[in-house]
C-alpha cells in the first residue's frame, strides 16, 4: 500500500551514499505526506521551527542537492512541513495542537514507509544507507535526536539524569554502561538519586531487560597447530549473556517431585556457542 510516486521518490533520493542527516529529508518526501494540510497559522509556527532548528544546527539548513534540483519542496510545501515535524519530534521541540495532529498523521504511517526504504537500499545492496535508515527509524521511535544519549531511552531519564549519571571518575555515557554499573549502597545506580521507590524499579526493569551480549571468536584447524593455505577452517563463535537472570527459586532449587528433570543449567543457558 505504498504509493508508486513515493518509492520512485525514495530511489530518486536514496544512494549508497546518503548520510544519516538526509534520511529524515528522503522520509518527508513520501508522496503520502503531500495531503498534509496546510494551515494559515502554519506560516508562523513552521517559520519558527525551522529557525530554531537550522539556528542550533538539528537540521540541515539546506535541501540535499537532489531535494533542491528536483525542486521538492517548492512543488510540494506539505513536504516541507513534514521535513521540519520530523525534524521537531527527533529534538523533542514542542509543537502546536494542530502541528501535533499532522505529526501523528507522518509517525503512523513511518514504519511501512521506512521499510520501503529498506527494500530499495537492500536490493541495491547499499550497506552503510541500510545501516543509516535503520538507525533514523530507532531514533524516530525513541523521538530522539543522532547527538542524544542512548540513556534518554530509559524511564524517566532527563538531560539532567544523563549529566549526573556520566560525571566523575566512574560515570556512565552509554546504556551498556549504565547496565553494567554497580549500585550505592542505597541499591541505586548513578542518576536515579532523585527518584522515588517505584521510578527507580521501573529503570530497572527496563535495564534488566536489555541483552549485555559478548561475543568471542575463534579459528582453528581442527588437529593442527597453525592454519596453512588452502586448510579447512573452523569458526568458532561464542555468545555470552552476561546478565541473564536467575531462574525462579534460584539456582538451587529442585524439582517438586525430586526428579532430576527439573534443574536448570544456567552456565549452560549464559553461554551459547555454534
Amino acid at each position: 500500500d505504498i504509493l508508486n510516486d513515493t518509492y520512485s521518490m525514495f530511489a530518486y533520493l536514496l544512494s549508497v551514499h546518503t548520510h544519516g542527516k538526509l534520511v529524515p529529508e528522503a522520509l518527508a518526501c513520501a508522496a503520502e505526506f503531500r495531503k498534509l494540510p496546510l494551515r494559515q497559522s502554519d506560516n508562523q509556527t513552521l517559520t519558527k521551527l525551522e529557525k530554531q532548528l537550522k539556528g542550533d544546527d538539528l537540521m540541515p539548513k539546506k535541501p540535499s542537492p537532489k531535494a533542491s534540483r528536483f525542486h521538492i519542496f517548492e512543488r510540494w510545501p506539505s513536504l516541507s512541513k513534514a521535513n521540519i515535524l520530523i525534524h521537531a519530534h527527533l529534538h523533542g521541540l514542542p509543537l502546536t495542537k494542530e502541528n501535533q495532529a499532522d505529526l501523528d498523521v507522518i509517525l503512523r504511517q513511518a514504519p511501512k514507509l521506512i521499510n520501503a526504504m529498506l527494500k530499495i537500499t537492500s536490493q541495491n545492496k547499499w550497506i552503510q544507507t541500510t545501516v543509516n535508515v535503520l538507525e533514523f527509524s530507532q531514533l524516530l521511535t525513541q523521538g530522539l535526536g543522532p547527538r542524544d544519549s542512548s540513556l534518554l531511552t530509559l524511564p524517566h531519564f532527563s538531560h539532567s539524569e544523563v549529566r549526573h549519571c556520566g560525571s566523575g571518575k566512574n560515570g556512565c555515557k552509554s546504556l551498556l554502561a549504565f547496565v553494567r554499573a554497580g549500585a550505592d549502597h542505597a541499591g541505586r545506580k548513578k542518576g536515579m538519586g532523585k527518584f522515588s521507590d517505584v521510578q527507580c524499579r521501573e529503570v530497572e526493569a527496563v535495564a534488566g531487560a536489555l541483552s549485555d551480549i559478548q561475543i568471542t571468536t575463534k579459528v582453528y584447524v581442527d588437529g593442527e597447530p597453525e592454519i596453512a593455505e588452502q586448510d579447512m577452517i573452523t569458526l568458532e563463535v561464542k555468545l555470552t549473556r552476561r546478565n541473564l537472570p536467575a531462574p525462579p527459586g534460584g539456582d538451587d532449587s529442585d524439582d517438586e517431585d525430586g526428579g532430576d528433570g527439573g534443574d536448570l543449567d544456567l552456565d549452560a543457558l549464559r553461554s551459547d556457542k555454534w
